[in-house]
């Protein structure tokens, strides 16, 4: 997820805790943000979540690292990252703009991220994909200031590429070509105001159809889309002068290809599915015999007590 550049009131804030790092002694201290600084990466975090720094900050480096060889990115811009324990700090830094289900954001025009700390989401074992997603907004920014301008389908679908996150596999997807209720490209923008079902489904499908460009056209061509953003030419014009392809005509084949794919995808929940279902019937009928042998063995019992 990424929405438009830094806010007045998230900037007065950024400023404020640059001065406010330095912690206080009792019940304050919680209340006071911390500060771990290096050269290429400032991360900000309250007392309660200092267990989780270490490892917030490693994958921030491994991110940070990978994303600038991958790019061949020449800068070296300092990134801040903000980690919020509660969801009125997250609330109150994001100036209440992510959707309850965003787990992060990155304002790429400040090089700043600001996430839910494993306390606050529940969900440790995501922070990696969380991180690394942000991040890649961040260094796809870093290639060109206005990568804001292309169509939420790009930011996203490089954005889960990059991150190599299964959680945008195709369930959703899937259910929907079944369903028929694709969402078409365009309306992916409006990615903020959907509900999470929706939004599982436009980030699938950005996902795929950026995968899709890339399996056809290659890597680089596709990171050629934001080098070639200029601010005044359409988005729609900059992919057909570098594919040589329309848009459209190139989202009906991706629509005709992935509907191939992903349509039966479902099929790979369901044989799990089926193999629980199968096992469970497998212990069922187990227990079943054993008490039916156990009844057996107690008849046999009885007659034999009552035999003369």
């Amino acid at each position: 997820m990424s929405p438009g550049g830094c806010t007045a009131g998230v900037l007065v804030l950024f400023i404020s805790l640059l001065t406010a790092s330095r912690p206080c002694h009792g019940s304050q201290s919680e209340k006071t943000w911390l500060r771990q600084s290096n050269p290429s990466i400032d991360l900000f975090y309250l007392q309660p979540d200092r267990v989780f720094v270490d490892e917030i900050s490693e994958q921030l480096h491994i991110a940070k690292r990978d994303f600038s060889q991958r790019l061949h990115l020449e800068t070296h811009s300092l990134v801040s990252v903000f980690v919020c324990p509660t969801q009125a700090i997250f609330d109150s830094l994001t100036q209440h703009s992510v959707p309850h289900w965003g787990a992060g954001v990155a304002q790429v025009r400040r090089n700043i991220i600001i996430i839910k700390s494993p306390g606050l989401s529940k969900n440790r074992d995501r922070l990696s994909k969380l991180i690394r997603h942000e991040m890649a907004h961040i260094s796809c920014g870093q290639l060109n200031p206005l990568l804001l301008q292309a169509p939420k389908w790009l930011i996203e679908g490089l954005a889960i590429y990059l991150s190599t996150d299964e959680a945008f596999a195709g369930k959703a997807l899937s259910q929907a070509f079944i369903g028929n209720s694709v969402i078409p490209l365009d309306e992916i923008d409006d990615l903020l105001s959907f509900g999470g079902a929706k939004a599982q489904l436009a980030y699938e499908e950005s996902y795929a159809f950026v995968s899709y460009l890339i399996e056809r056209f290659g890597f680089d061509e596709v990171i050629g889309l934001i080098h070639d953003l200029d601010g005044e030419t359409e988005f729609s014009l900059i992919l057909a002068n570098r594919f040589g392809v329309d848009i459209f005509d190139l989202e009906m084949d991706w629509y005709e290809q992935a509907k191939k794919t992903y349509r039966w995808h479902f099929l790979q929940d369901f044989s799990t599915y089926l193999w629980i279902l199968i096992l469970l019937l497998f212990m069922i009928a187990f227990g079943f015999i054993r008490l039916r042998n156990r009844k057996t063995l107690k008849r046999w019992e009885e007659e034999e007590r009552f035999t003369p």
